[in-house]
């Protein structure tokens, strides 16, 4: 019986690993789509302030999700 507990306490936080893993995955793909569209409209401005705030923004929600999970 207690093989059975620990098992399925096992397959459950590999589940729920396996789960925030995906999630992680897929916000870091949405930031990267974004800080792509961000480089894309700053592209000859690069060094502007409103460049490198907007890249910056991107980044923190980065480290926000890092933290998050």
């Amino acid at each position: 019986m207690a093989d059975n507990f620990g098992l399925k306490i096992g397959i459950d936080g590999e589940k729920e690993f396996k789960n925030s893993l995906r999630d992680i995955n897929q916000s870091f793909k949405v930031l990267g789509s974004e800080m792509k569209l961000v480089s894309s409209e700053f592209d000859k401005n690069d060094k502007s302030i409103q460049a490198v705030s907007a890249r910056n923004a991107v980044l923190n929600k980065s480290i926000l999700i890092m933290f998050k999970h």
